[in-house]
């Protein structure tokens, strides 16, 4: 399914991938998270304009620029030995990215403006959708998560990746299908076949991270996007105290599956999302057996939990406005080491172990909300 928005649209992939190629300007730094976003941690009037950067491992903390933190070298980058750089510019999503980003310095200036509350405006919505949406998927532990799905096929099949019980029914549903047990095998032939005659950007040993992009870019346009227009109430929350924001900002609450599970850390499974937007401002998006409630100023104690969520939420680095004091306070499990080669199966191959072990760790925050 896609959503009929400017962003989404073929004709501005297509100018952004013409820009590119008039481009003279090769960037070499990726911003994972914008800095237009970071950048509403300043501190507004102060004479330092710097975001505190803490490790939430080691708890090392330092005063950086917005433009020096959540980058990486050649992140965004489409190569590999068949690519055809004139069809498949190499920086053509990063420059898009950029688009974007230059209008979701509006979106999230508009939410400035707003009560809290539920949001009911459906074009700032399909716009903030496009964004999160987009947000969710350039991080790096979604990259590396595209990567690993690229290497299990690789490694494992594609035909025995899909026909696995734990995939193909989720498969089923990504593709318009009604999955039936009585046809399982039948189903995984047809998909397997389907899959497999779609032409890919890059065949190539080296053209890895290029096709993670092009699957980032398929999610993000056909899947993501409806999710959070349809499936999800958008709704807006203030504090007293300030909240953190962190390396991977779209926070995932309330899964059944249990905080060390690592399938609760996906839009099917998390009841709630939690997008920090600023120091003292937070988006909700809640599924349909969630309904938040007033007051629509969080407590001091639900802050809290929300920023226990964003410090555990981080692949690395937790940020913040200088003087708030919040990640230095909290604590929480290392992720353990995890090499997908080892793993037995493709399921196990593409779910790293999460910070928790079973029973670890407090209650999802905001569970009040639940209908059920």
């Amino acid at each position: 399914m896609r959503i009929d928005h400017r962003w989404l649209s073929d004709v501005e992939i297509d100018k952004s991938k013409e820009l590119t190629r008039r481009s003279r300007d090769r960037p070499r730094r990726h911003h994972h998270v914008p800095q237009m976003y970071v950048s509403r941690w300043q501190s507004a009037g102060a004479s330092s304009r710097l975001i505190r950067m803490t490790d939430i491992d080691t708890h090392e903390t330092e005063l950086r620029n917005p433009d020096s933190l959540a980058n990486a070298p050649w992140f965004y980058r489409i190569s590999g030995d068949d690519v055809d750089s004139e069809d498949v510019p190499d920086l053509w999503f990063e420059i898009h990215m950029s688009r974007v980003e230059n209008d979701a310095k509006r979106w999230l200036a508009a939410l400035d403006d707003l009560p809290n509350g539920r949001l009911l405006d459906r074009e700032l919505i399909t716009d903030l959708a496009v964004f999160v949406g987009l947000q969710s998927q350039r991080t790096v532990r979604r990259r590396q998560g595209e990567l690993d799905i690229d290497s299990g096929i690789r490694r494992f099949g594609a035909r025995e990746v899909i026909g696995s019980p734990e995939v193909l029914p989720r498969v089923c549903v990504a593709t318009g299908r009604r999955y039936d047990p009585a046809r399982h095998d039948a189903l995984a032939d047809e998909i397997a076949a389907e899959l497999l005659s779609r032409p890919l950007v890059s065949s190539a040993e080296n053209g890895a991270q290029a096709r993670a992009i092009e699957s980032t870019i398929g999610l993000w346009r056909n899947s993501v996007v409806p999710h959070l227009l349809i499936q999800r109430s958008w709704w807006l929350y203030s504090t007293n105290i300030p909240l953190a924001t962190c390396d991977e900002p779209v926070i995932y609450l309330g899964a059944t599956q249990g905080r060390d599970s690592p399938e609760a850390y996906a839009l099917g499974s998390a009841p709630l999302l939690a997008f920090p937007i600023g120091p003292n401002r937070l988006l909700i998006l809640a599924g349909a057996a969630y309904h938040p409630a007033q007051p629509f100023e969080l407590d001091d104690s639900d802050t809290a939990a929300v920023n226990f969520e964003v410090a555990a939420a981080a692949m690395r680095y937790v940020y913040e406005r200088d003087g708030s004091d919040i990640a230095r306070n909290i604590t929480v499990p290392r992720r353990p080491a995890f090499d997908p080669q080892k793993a037995e199966t493709f399921w196990e191959s593409v779910h790293p172990p999460t910070r928790w072990s079973p029973g670890a760790g407090p209650d999802w925050p905001l569970q009040r909300w639940s209908l059920a």
